[in-house]
C-alpha cells in the first residue's frame, strides 16, 4: 500500500477512536469495539512511514510530526558555558587589577593563544606577551588613566582572531612602595596618587582602614605612610582628602616570616640621608626612648634618641659611604650593623628577660591562701 491512502486509513481510524471513547459508557460491546480500534490504530502508527501527520499537511510533510526525533536535539553540536565552538576567546585576567603606572604582571586566560599572541589593555597594546600554552598567556599590564578596561588578544596580524574581555582590568587610583612588610608594623612606604592634590586636601591616610602611625606629604601626588601593625594578609590602602575617599585593594600585605626574622637593609645607596625604624621585636611598637649610634663610636659619631614614631632620620655629609649602625634601648639587646651602604635600616630589638625591666609594682602573688589586712 502505498503512502497516501495508509495516511488516509490511519486518519479515519483516529477519527473512530476519539468517536469510541465519547461512547465509552454504553456498555461492554462499545468498550469491545474501542478496544479492536486501539489495536489497530496501535498497528497504524507502528508502520507510519514518517510518523502521523496532520491532514492538512501538503505532501511535503510542512506539518509539525506527532513522533519527534529523539536524537534531534543531541546532533547540534553546540555546547553550554565557556565551551564554545569558537576556537579563540579570552576568559579572564588575573590579578583583575593593578598600578595606573603599570608593570603589573597578569595572566590571561582564554583560547587558541600562539606564540605571536598579542594583548590590549583599552586601547594600549602590552609592550611584551608571552604564551604559556594555547589557554594562557602572561603579560606586563603598560600604564594607562584610573579606570575600567577591556582586554583584548590577537594572534600576530591576524585580525579574525582578536578577541575581549569586556571589563577585564581596573586600573587603580594609587599604589604603594614597598607592597610588603612585617605584621608588627613600621615599614615606611610611599604611596603615589594620579592627578591629586594631596598637598592641599589631604585628611588622612590608612592601611587596612587603620591610620598611618605618620603621614608625611612629600609632594601633590605623592605621601609617605609608616605602616601600622597589622594581620597577616592583603589590604586595602585608602586616602581620605576634603574630597573624598580613593582605595585600592590588596595594595599592601603583611608578611609574617616563618623564621621570625623581621626587619634589615633596604632602600637606595647612601648618598647624605639615613632613616632608622626601631621597633619591639616582641609587641611591634616603636622604641621610644631608644638610642641611634651612626659611626664607630659615641664620640665621633652621629646621635639620636628614638621619638615616638620609631623613625630617625640622620642628614649629613658623612653619609655616602658604609657605615656602622648601633641601636640600642633599655631592657632590650642592642644590635649593630657594620658598612651599612643603604639609606634604610630597620631595627626589631628583642627584650631582655629580667626582673629589672618589669613594670612598676609589686608582683603578683603566687601559691599559699595569702591573708588580707
Amino acid at each position: 500500500m502505498t503512502d497516501g491512502p495508509r495516511r488516509r486509513r490511519c486518519a479515519q481510524q483516529l477519527r473512530r477512536a476519539a468517536f469510541r471513547r465519547i461512547l465509552g459508557g454504553m456498555g461492554w460491546r462499545s468498550w469491545a469495539m474501542g478496544a479492536v480500534g486501539g489495536v489497530a490504530l496501535a498497528a497504524c502508527i507502528a508502520n507510519a512511514p514518517g510518523g502521523i501527520q496532520r491532514e492538512t499537511d501538503g505532501g511535503g510533510g510542512a506539518g509539525g510530526s506527532f513522533v519527534a526525533s529523539a536524537s534531534a536535539d543531541a546532533s547540534t553540536g553546540s555546547s553550554i558555558g565557556t565551551g564554545t565552538d569558537d576556537p579563540h576567546a579570552v576568559l579572564a585576567a588575573s590579578p583583575p587589577h593593578g598600578s595606573f603606572a603599570g608593570g603589573q604582571l597578569v595572566q590571561v586566560q582564554g583560547k587558541g593563544f600562539t606564540p605571536q599572541v598579542r594583548v590590549w589593555f583599552g586601547d594600549i597594546e602590552a609592550t611584551t606577551a608571552t604564551a604559556i600554552d594555547p589557554t594562557r598567556l602572561q603579560v606586563n599590564a603598560p600604564a594607562s588613566t584610573p579606570g575600567t578596561v577591556d582586554v583584548h588578544t590577537q594572534n600576530g596580524d591576524d585580525g579574525s582572531t582578536r578577541r575581549s574581555l569586556i571589563a577585564g582590568y581596573t586600573y587603580d587610583a594609587l599604589f604603594a612602595d614597598p607592597t610588603a612588610g612585617p605584621v608588627a608594623g613600621g615599614t615606611v612606604i610611599t604611596i603615589t596618587g594620579f592627578d591629586t592634590h594631596w598637598d592641599t586636601d589631604l585628611v588622612a591616610a590608612k592601611v587596612d582602614n587603620r591610620p598611618c602611625t605618620t603621614v608625611q606629604v612629600l609632594a601633590a601626588d605623592m605621601l609617605s605612610c609608616t605602616v601600622p601593625k597589622g594581620t597577616t594578609g592583603t589590604k586595602s590602602i585608602s586616602v581620605e582628602t576634603s574630597q573624598g575617599v580613593v582605595t585600592a585593594l590588596d595594595a599592601y600585605t603583611y608578611q609574617d616570616s616563618s623564621d621570625g626574622f623581621k626587619g634589615g637593609l633596604s632602600g637606595n645607596a647612601l648618598s647624605g640621608t639615613l632613616k632608622v625604624l626601631a621597633y619591639d621585636n616582641f609587641s611591634g611598637e616603636p622604641l621610644a626612648g631608644g638610642h641611634v649610634i651612626v659611626g664607630a663610636t659615641l664620640a665621633g659619631g652621629l646621635y639620636q634618641q628614638v621619638g615616638g614614631s620609631g623613625v630617625v632620620l640622620f642628614q649629613d655629609a658623612v653619609l655616602n659611604a658604609p657605615v656602622t649602625v648601633t641601636v640600642a634601648a633599655k631592657c632590650h639587646s642592642p644590635i649593630t650593623f657594620a658598612d651599612v651602604p643603604v639609606d634604610t635600616v630597620t631595627v626589631y630589638l628583642n627584650p631582655v628577660l629580667s626582673p629589672l625591666c618589669a613594670a612598676d609594682g609589686d608582683p603578683p602573688p603566687v601559691g599559699g591562701n595569702p591573708t588580707l589586712q
